[in-house]
């Protein structure tokens, strides 16, 4: 199962009155819940291995902390507390309510991709202006590997969190989502609060442990 199909599955239900070929909405969830887990291990690992590496080098300068790196902290804030409010009107049956929420969560999304990639052009170079000598050269280079590597796994989740998301718009402009069928939107919602969870963690991981 890949990360989409675990967070977009069921994403179409069908009404009651038809024969309903699509899985429960509990398999949707349950898939949500295994991609959560194998990804929090995954950027644990990666976390720890940062931390390790900069450990390593504590004369590394510390890494630079643009202002857009609060704006972009906020977007992602503030898009979880919307993609809360949206599971709350689906649950509602509130359809104004929700395209409003959905629209918001969108545009949130790609701002924060957006700020995010401002934000990693200027405090990646300076970490690493300094060449490695010597014996200190493969240790330094795992260092770098697993800045970028945490740094890109984020992006790269974020970027895949916006096709369920898509998938999500779609079906609330179609009107599909209602109090029996809204367990899509809040499995997308659970995936962007992880994704939250996580750049919180990175944060004080990178910008003030590291």
């Amino acid at each position: 199962m890949t990360p989409n199909e675990g967070l977009v599955m069921n994403a179409n239900p069908v009404s009651s009155a038809k024969v309903n070929h699509t899985l429960p909405s509990y398999a949707g969830t349950f898939g949500t819940a295994v991609v959560i887990v194998s990804l929090a291990i995954l950027f644990a690992a990666s976390i720890i291995a940062y931390l390790v590496a900069r450990h390593a080098h504590p004369d590394l300068p510390q890494a630079a902390t643009p202002v857009g790196l609060w704006v972009s902290t906020a977007l992602l804030i503030i898009l979880s507390l919307t993609a809360h409010a949206a599971v709350g009107a689906a649950r509602q049956d509130n359809q104004s309510a929700l395209r409003t929420t959905v629209i918001i969560w969108s545009v949130l999304a790609v701002g924060f991709l957006v700020a995010q990639t401002a934000n990693w052009i200027t405090w990646a170079p300076p970490l690493f202006d300094r060449p490695p000598t010597g014996a200190e050269s493969d240790s330094l280079s795992f260092y770098k590997m697993t800045f970028y590597v945490l740094t890109g796994l984020h992006a790269a989740h974020v970027v895949g969190g916006l096709i369920p998301l898509a998938f999500v718009w779609r079906n609330t402009m179609a009107g599909r989502y209602t109090p029996q069928t809204f367990h899509p939107v809040r499995n997308c919602a659970l995936y962007w609060h992880f994704l939250d969870v996580v750049w919180i963690v990175m944060f004080l991981a990178i910008f003030v442990i590291g």
